[in-house]
């Protein structure tokens, strides 16, 4: 008979011994999945930090100026955002790219002169345009592989 309580008591604290370690397994993993979901969320967030900061890096680090003669404001013309990229060759920093809006419609070529940091001319180039009025678009104007805009530029739209 004791043998038999005592069976029956080793199996009841086995299985209160297996269901707690379970549990606490459970408990252990859910902790572990909360704390990796938190841990990637601060990583993602430290990431896209990371990137708006360089972003903003580079945006201060280009400090040009675009600006249209007073016979393009007449047409119409204004400009929205520009930025200065590397041409599909790989030469560095000679492509202007600008965001035309026409109020007027616009059959025209402009020429973009680009002076460097001491008010040189560095480069130009012009481009036609064929635009109906409220139109918008973007345009690349590709200077000579020589040409090396600064980051204290200047470029004038006539």
């Amino acid at each position: 008979m004791k043998s038999t309580k005592w069976n029956k008591c080793f199996n009841g604290m086995l299985l209160i011994g297996i269901a707690t370690l379970i549990l606490a397994c459970n408990q252990v993993k859910e902790t572990t999945k909360e704390t990796l979901k938190k841990g990637g969320e601060v990583v993602g967030k430290g990431a896209s930090e990371f990137i708006d900061g360089v972003s903003d890096g580079i945006d201060q680090k280009f400090e040009c100026k675009v600006k249209l003669s007073d016979q393009l404001v007449k047409d119409g013309i204004q400009t929205g955002i520009f930025k200065i990229v590397d041409d599909s060759l790989g030469h560095s920093k000679n492509v202007l790219t600008v965001y035309f809006i026409f109020s007027k419609s616009f059959n025209k070529s402009i020429m973009v002169k680009a002076y460097n940091k001491s008010n040189l001319e560095i480069g130009r180039v012009s481009k036609s345009f064929n635009q109906k009025e409220g139109q918008a678009c973007y345009c690349d104007f590709i200077f000579d592989n020589r040409t090396k805009i600064e980051n204290k530029g200047l470029f004038i739209l006539e």
